[in-house]
């Protein structure tokens, strides 16, 4: 059998997000093989009180507050937790990386060991017409971990993560040994555009008629936690109480 993890790396500024997050991976049974990796102590003590796998990763300096989009310490968070996957590689036959503005709705690790995508090297959530840097599965081996280190190295807080990785994926799609990339279906794996908000009504037609299984919802294309959680909250995928968040 395939050894795989989940992982999220964060600070205790989304600790909410986090929360509704792990009590969704609970609720499908896969809470135990998830990791957090988070950047402060507060999370940390937070996170093992609750009997959660945690690890403290503070080699760099990530505030403890709530981080905005678009900010320096959002995009170098962004790119320093490819220093987690990185090391997780080592230890796992794939990595599954997930940001915490995120539901998972079903067993997405049966779903993914029993498909196609156990083949590829990377294997994203589509965000429209680009690959999501919050949700995709590393297969271990030589060319991803080359790739999670030149992200890494690359870090800077003049963009995030998706803005390279997008740009790197596509050039070396053109290389003569090139990464085997993976997209999960739109509707199965459904990002904020499509799930939340007034816009892509094509794409939510497509999502009412679609008769694939929904196993995961991100809560992405708006800004701001508040935002995030009372979007959430408006759709019924908000599963804690108000007294239970940061308790």
């Amino acid at each position: 059998m395939s050894k795989i993890i989940l992982v999220s790396v964060y600070n205790y500024g989304c600790i909410d997000l986090a929360l509704n997050f792990l009590e969704s991976l609970k609720r499908v049974n896969l809470a135990d093989k998830h990791v957090s990796y988070v950047t402060d102590e507060k999370s940390f003590e937070v996170l093992k009180e609750k009997g959660y796998n945690v690890e403290l990763f503070n080699e760099f300096d990530i505030t403890e507050e709530k981080i905005d989009f678009g900010t320096n310490n959002f995009n170098m968070l962004c790119f320093i937790r490819y220093a987690v996957y990185y090391k997780l590689l080592k230890s796992y036959d794939y990595v599954w990386c997930l940001d915490v503005d995120t539901v998972v709705l079903g067993d997405i690790v049966s779903y993914f060991l029993n498909s196609g995508y156990v083949d590829c090297d990377i294997t994203y959530q589509l965000d429209m017409d680009s690959f999501c840097g919050g949700c995709f599965v590393l297969k271990s081996n030589a060319k991803t971990k080359a790739f999670i280190k030149n992200v890494f190295e690359a870090r800077n807080v003049h963009l995030n993560d998706q803005q390279y990785i997008n740009n790197r994926v596509f050039r070396l799609l053109g290389a003569s040994n090139p990464l085997k990339i993976g997209a999960f279906g739109l509707y199965s794996f459904i990002n904020g555009g499509i799930y939340f908000g007034d816009g892509y009504q094509a794409y939510k037609q497509k999502l009412k008629e679609s008769t694939e299984p929904v196993y995961f919802v991100h809560a992405n294309y708006m800004v701001g936690i508040d935002t995030k959680i009372k979007a959430l909250k408006e759709k019924g995928l908000w599963y804690l109480d108000d007294n239970s968040v940061k308790n």
